[in-house]
């Protein structure tokens, strides 16, 4: 069974909307589809201590925002933190996107992974996270281990900003 998820925009600068997902099952597909400096986000409840999520984004228009970047998350939230994964446009390439990892220094510990052209494919992408070994990301055939003692997420956080990004098949297991 599929889920969709509705499309959300926010229509003031730096406002976001929120839908929460009662279970963490099914396929999601989120259309995050937004003007340039506005954000649009999606969560929902993570129960488990040890948990996988996998699917894949695409770009499908960047906007052009004079402080805002395209940007798509994936973010594991705890009470204190958010780590994961980000794909964005910087404006010194703006035919490529960025795969980074947020670690726990939140934007200070961002790492670009790797980058590719955006246009007309997806990016598969997995998030594997056990208290004992910490967050494990992957794309594109390149993989972060992130030590993250005392860590316990407690949402999964999907949003994006300044374009329209595709998360299509995001799948969360035990």
């Amino acid at each position: 069974m599929r889920v969709f998820v509705p499309l959300l925009v926010s229509s003031v600068i730096g406002c976001c909307g929120s839908v929460q997902a009662q279970a963490l099952s099914a396929p999601y597909d989120f259309d995050c589809d937004v003007p340039p400096g506005n954000v649009s986000t999606w969560s929902g409840t993570l129960a488990a201590e040890t948990l996988r999520i996998w699917g894949s984004i695409e770009l499908i228009e960047p906007r052009h925002d004079n402080r805002w970047l395209s940007v798509a998350s994936v973010f594991l939230n705890g009470d204190d933190r958010q780590v994961g994964l980000q794909f964005f446009v910087s404006r010194d390439a703006p035919s490529d996107i960025q795969i980074a990892t947020i670690g726990a220094d939140g934007a200070a510990g961002r790492t670009v992974l790797t980058s590719r052209s955006w246009k007309d494919e997806a990016i598969a992408f997995t998030l594997s996270f056990s208290r004992s070994a910490g967050l494990t990301i992957e794309a594109l055939g390149v993989s972060r281990a992130l030590d993250l003692a005392g860590f316990s997420p407690r949402k999964l956080t999907l949003s994006c900003s300044s374009a329209q990004f595709k998360f299509t098949d995001i799948v969360v297991s035990p």
